[in-house]
């Protein structure tokens, strides 16, 4: 069936007299049902257990919680929504010329990150917490960050940094920094104080829900400058707030089951007490626009693990569980 009302589309016994660039057709030949909002303007379909969501007049697809921007808008013709020619290589892995697209079993989606941002905490004029043994918070965090970064780009990652030395950066820097990328994950380590010299062990926290939360000005500022980016055609303000909803939806999803994962690795190969995974309010994690998880690697104010934060085995196993992390998380279907 063909229908622009929301009805769900499947193969069966009918064929879509549709063009071979229509998505219609493309989920036809491949056996996928799909969705279609006549409202929203929004194109759905899941294959092998991945939800993508295609704004109809907007260059945006949401592959999981990967951004993917296309070369051109998708456009509506009539009651068939037409792809620009890079959508299968973008969407599926491959051009169109590569495969035969009819016979596709669904989405070759490679995994669902594919560019890292690390944010090494505080720097330059700002030190963060300082610590027993001589730690502090900016020189632990900054290390863990260039071993991580180390082992990303030996996995096969993209990974950028909000800050490549002992630099202050401002936390409305460090998003702005993530929008402008193509960066698909957030990842900011901190190492954390406490007045109880007793309290040790490892925290992770990611974004809760924000539709009351007056401090969310620069994740605003930060949609709008990538929606600039997306060529909307139409009237701009449901679009915006369509895309929005959408990741924001996923990025509350895949940042908490990250965030559980990271925690329980890491407290395994450190060894170390796991204090668990909690929502919060700080800046970078809620306005940036992507999954995003910040990670207390430990007090520096216990005197054990301050003592083993100071050493190089240390820190590389701790990014070692991170990495490991980040590349099972992005395997998973």
């Amino acid at each position: 069936m063909l229908s622009v009302s929301g009805c769900q589309g499947s193969r069966g016994n009918v064929k879509l007299s549709v063009p071979e660039n229509s998505l219609q057709a493309i989920c036809e030949g491949r056996d996928i049902p799909w969705q279609w909002d006549s409202v929203s303007q929004v194109f759905t379909f899941t294959s092998q257990k991945v939800p993508t969501k295609v704004l109809i007049g907007s260059k945006l697809v949401m592959v999981g919680s990967k951004r993917v921007i296309l070369s051109g808008a998708v456009e509506r013709k009539a009651s068939t929504i037409i792809v620009p020619p890079d959508f299968i290589k973008r969407v599926f892995g491959k051009t169109a010329e590569e495969l035969n697209v009819t016979s596709l079993p669904g989405p070759l989606i490679s995994g669902k990150y594919r560019e890292i941002m690390i944010d090494a905490g505080h720097g330059g004029k700002d030190p963060g917490a300082r610590g027993l043994a001589g730690t502090v918070e900016k020189d632990i965090v900054f290390d863990i960050a260039q071993r991580l970064k180390t082992n990303l780009k030996k996995m096969g990652f993209n990974v950028n940094m909000t800050r490549e030395s002992d630099e202050f950066v401002s936390l409305q820097e460090r998003t702005e920094i993530a929008t402008r990328s193509k960066a698909d994950l957030f990842l900011s380590i901190h190492a954390n104080a406490a007045q109880s010299k007793k309290t040790k062990g490892l925290e992770i926290y990611y974004s809760r829900r924000l539709e009351h939360d007056p401090d969310v000005a620069q994740r605003k500022l930060n949609e709008h400058e990538l929606f600039k980016r997306l060529d909307i055609s139409g009237e701009r303000a449901v679009p915006e707030g369509i895309i929005s909803d959408m990741m924001y939806a996923h990025k509350l999803e895949e940042s908490s089951i990250f965030a559980d994962l990271v925690i329980n690795k890491t407290s395994k190969n450190i060894n170390t007490v796991n204090r668990g995974s909690r929502t919060c309010g700080f800046f970078v994690v809620k306005n940036t626009l992507i999954p995003a998880v910040l990670f207390e690697v430990g007090y520096i104010t216990n005197a054990a693990e301050a003592k083993l934060l100071k050493t190089e085995e240390y820190r590389q196993k701790i990014a070692d569980a991170i990495a490991d992390s980040v590349r099972e998380y992005s395997h998973e279907s």
